[in-house]
């Protein structure tokens, strides 16, 4: 994405929650079209139920229990989709988890190839991260924000002003070299709910932290490697868009694991055979850190263009849908009557229907 140079960025609060409205509606128009033409969920009672703050589950943030979790969940995705299957290579495999702590992905993983290489980047504890609860000899960790590697991004020193408020935090050098080459990438990091989310995160409505990691996964990932994706919120356009751009280069199954977070939105995206030497893939990496250095303008408060985020435009989005759509019901109707049978229980349980 491109915007002119030198322009000033500001808007009134006015403008804000005007932009937020619209955002929202476009959205939820776009959410409830996917659902209306292809009859898959009752819409509006599942989008009440998942609404509820009733199901946040605060205890997700504690790392041990996280850690046991997702330990389970990995054993389960493999399980349904085959995810971690890295037979008929002929080295041991190699992993990138670009957000490992506290590490029960990778704990699965070093079980099922104890020989495997892993390099992992992870948040300090002192910005908000969890404790690393593995220790393994073929494993790497550097403590790091990935939403601040810049050179990585393809960002100079230069290239940013000395009045960028957060100018020191950027990492200027690249954590990966172009000779860095993975089987497996695990993109799975999230805001955690200790942690509050910034002013252009909010605005755009669209994660730094996942472009970071999809732009650096898909750039290091060996040519028929595997992506697994923590997504969220299957029927909305930022999840759609990824999902229709993913399946442009690789073969893409979708999975949900169907007890402790059934009620809430997450699920997994596996996309297996990746053509990561392919342009369609090379554009994707490119678009990816576009997307990165608009967020980080826009937190500048320069050189940034306020329309460009993501909401469902009309026109492309009707272009996704008759390319991708009944693609997408087929490959995610598990995802979504999982949820909502889970939301139904929970609810009749709580008494809140």
């Amino acid at each position: 994405m491109s915007s002119d140079a030198g322009q000033e960025f500001s808007r009134t609060d006015g403008d804000e929650t005007q932009h937020e409205d619209n955002q929202q509606d476009e959205d939820f128009e776009f959410q409830k079209e996917l659902a209306d033409n292809y009859t898959i969920i009752n819409f509006v009672e599942f989008r009440r139920l998942g609404d509820k703050s009733l199901w946040q589950r605060k205890e997700a943030d504690d790392p041990e229990i996280l850690y046991q979790r997702m330990r389970y969940v990995a054993q389960n995705l493999h399980r349904v989709t085959k995810a971690f299957d890295f037979s008929k290579i002929p080295n041991q495999p190699a992993i990138l988890d670009t957000c490992f702590a506290p590490g029960g992905f990778v704990t699965f993983f070093l079980k099922e190839y104890p020989g495997a290489r892993v390099k992992a980047m992870t948040l300090p504890i002192e910005q908000g991260g969890h404790r690393v609860l593995l220790s393994h000899d073929n494993l790497d960790i550097e403590y790091l924000d990935v939403t601040m590697l810049a050179g990585d991004m393809g960002v100079t020193e230069d290239d940013v002003p000395d009045s960028y408020p957060d100018k020191d935090a950027l990492i200027f050098h690249k954590t990966l070299s172009a000779e860095d080459k993975f089987d497996l990438a695990l993109c799975d990091g999230q805001v955690l709910r200790t942690q509050s989310p910034s002013e252009w995160e909010e605005f755009s409505g669209v994660s730094p932290l996942a472009t970071s990691q999809f732009a650096l996964s898909l750039e290091h990932l060996k040519p028929g490697g595997t992506m697994v994706i923590l997504l969220h919120r299957l029927e909305a356009w930022r999840t759609v868009k990824l999902l229709h751009t993913l399946r442009k280069f690789s073969l893409v199954q979708l999975y949900k694991y169907p007890y402790w977070s059934a009620v809430e939105s997450s699920f997994y995206g596996v996309a297996k055979n990746v053509q990561s030497d392919g342009l369609l893939a090379a554009k994707a990496i490119a678009d990816w850190k576009d997307d990165w250095k608009t967020f980080n303008l826009l937190t500048l408060g320069a050189n940034a263009n306020p329309n460009k985020e993501f909401p469902a435009d009309n026109e492309d989005a009707q272009a996704v849908l008759k390319d991708f759509g009944e693609e997408l019901v087929q490959i995610g109707k598990i995802i979504w009557e999982t949820q909502e049978e889970a939301l139904h229980r929970a609810a009749e349980k709580a008494g809140q229907k």
